[in-house]
Protein backbone atom coordinates (compact mmCIF):
# COMPACT_ATOMS: atom_id res chain seq x y z
CA UNK A 1 0.00 0.00 0.00
CA UNK A 2 1.64 3.54 -0.83
CA UNK A 3 1.79 6.38 1.62
CA UNK A 4 -0.16 9.60 0.08
CA UNK A 5 2.33 12.40 -0.36
CA UNK A 6 0.13 14.71 2.13
CA UNK A 7 0.75 11.22 4.61
CA UNK A 8 4.74 10.99 3.83
CA UNK A 9 5.57 14.66 4.55
CA UNK A 10 3.77 14.69 8.08
CA UNK A 11 5.31 11.08 8.85
CA UNK A 12 8.67 12.58 7.42
CA UNK A 13 8.36 15.23 9.67
CA UNK A 14 7.97 13.08 12.90
CA UNK A 15 10.94 11.04 12.41
CA UNK A 16 13.95 12.97 10.80
CA UNK A 17 15.14 14.85 8.06
CA UNK A 18 17.24 12.00 6.53
CA UNK A 19 14.19 10.55 4.42
CA UNK A 20 15.77 7.07 4.49
CA UNK A 21 15.83 6.72 8.47
CA UNK A 22 11.66 8.16 8.49
CA UNK A 23 11.28 5.38 5.96
CA UNK A 24 12.64 2.37 8.15
CA UNK A 25 11.23 4.28 11.13
CA UNK A 26 8.19 3.93 9.07
CA UNK A 27 8.17 0.34 8.91
CA UNK A 28 9.44 -0.70 12.22
CA UNK A 29 5.96 0.94 13.46
CA UNK A 30 4.06 -0.36 11.15
CA UNK A 31 2.73 -3.90 8.97
CA UNK A 32 2.96 -3.39 5.44
CA UNK A 33 -1.16 -4.79 4.07
CA UNK A 34 -0.92 -6.13 0.42
CA UNK A 35 -3.59 -6.05 -1.83
CA UNK A 36 -5.79 -8.81 -2.03
CA UNK A 37 -8.01 -10.48 -4.80
CA UNK A 38 -11.30 -9.52 -2.66
CA UNK A 39 -10.20 -5.77 -1.86
CA UNK A 40 -11.42 -5.03 -5.42
CA UNK A 41 -14.89 -6.68 -4.97
CA UNK A 42 -15.20 -4.98 -1.76
CA UNK A 43 -14.23 -1.82 -3.00
CA UNK A 44 -16.74 -1.84 -5.55
CA UNK A 45 -19.63 -2.72 -3.39
CA UNK A 46 -18.75 0.37 -0.91
CA UNK A 47 -18.40 2.54 -3.93
CA UNK A 48 -21.87 1.45 -5.54
CA UNK A 49 -23.19 1.68 -1.47
CA UNK A 50 -22.28 4.66 -0.51
CA UNK A 51 -23.00 6.16 -3.74
CA UNK A 52 -19.19 7.68 -3.97
CA UNK A 53 -17.56 9.87 -6.65
CA UNK A 54 -14.28 11.76 -7.38
CA UNK A 55 -11.30 11.40 -5.32
CA UNK A 56 -13.45 9.99 -2.62
CA UNK A 57 -12.94 6.68 -4.50
CA UNK A 58 -9.01 7.07 -3.26
CA UNK A 59 -10.91 6.89 0.37
CA UNK A 60 -12.79 4.13 -0.34
CA UNK A 61 -10.70 2.01 -1.57
CA UNK A 62 -8.60 2.61 1.80
CA UNK A 63 -11.54 1.75 3.53
CA UNK A 64 -12.18 -1.76 1.47
CA UNK A 65 -8.66 -2.94 2.14
CA UNK A 66 -9.06 -2.59 6.24
CA UNK A 67 -11.96 -4.44 5.98
CA UNK A 68 -10.38 -6.81 4.17
CA UNK A 69 -7.64 -7.18 6.33
CA UNK A 70 -10.30 -6.44 9.53
CA UNK A 71 -9.00 -3.07 10.37
CA UNK A 72 -11.23 -0.92 12.14
CA UNK A 73 -9.44 1.99 12.99
CA UNK A 74 -8.06 5.08 11.29
CA UNK A 75 -6.09 7.41 11.94
CA UNK A 76 -6.28 10.73 10.27
CA UNK A 77 -6.41 14.20 10.08
CA UNK A 78 -9.77 14.25 7.61
CA UNK A 79 -12.61 12.63 9.36
CA UNK A 80 -14.73 14.53 7.34
CA UNK A 81 -14.41 11.87 4.24
CA UNK A 82 -14.38 9.20 6.57
CA UNK A 83 -17.46 9.63 8.51
CA UNK A 84 -19.80 8.13 5.92
CA UNK A 85 -18.31 4.60 6.99
CA UNK A 86 -20.13 3.62 10.03
CA UNK A 87 -17.72 0.35 10.70
CA UNK A 88 -14.54 2.67 10.66
CA UNK A 89 -13.61 4.36 14.32
CA UNK A 90 -12.15 7.92 13.40
CA UNK A 91 -9.08 8.73 15.49
CA UNK A 92 -8.25 11.86 14.62
CA UNK A 93 -4.32 13.12 16.04
CA UNK A 94 -5.00 16.83 17.15
CA UNK A 95 -7.96 15.09 19.74
CA UNK A 96 -5.81 13.06 21.39
CA UNK A 97 -4.48 13.97 24.92
CA UNK A 98 -0.31 14.05 25.63
CA UNK A 99 -0.54 10.38 27.27
CA UNK A 100 -1.77 9.29 24.18
CA UNK A 101 0.59 10.55 21.49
Amino acid sequence: MRISNKIERRLSALFSDDRRFGYDGIKRFFSILLDTAGMFAEWERIVIQQQVAGKNAHDARLVASMKVHSITNILTFNSVDFSRYPDITIIEPQKLSPLQK
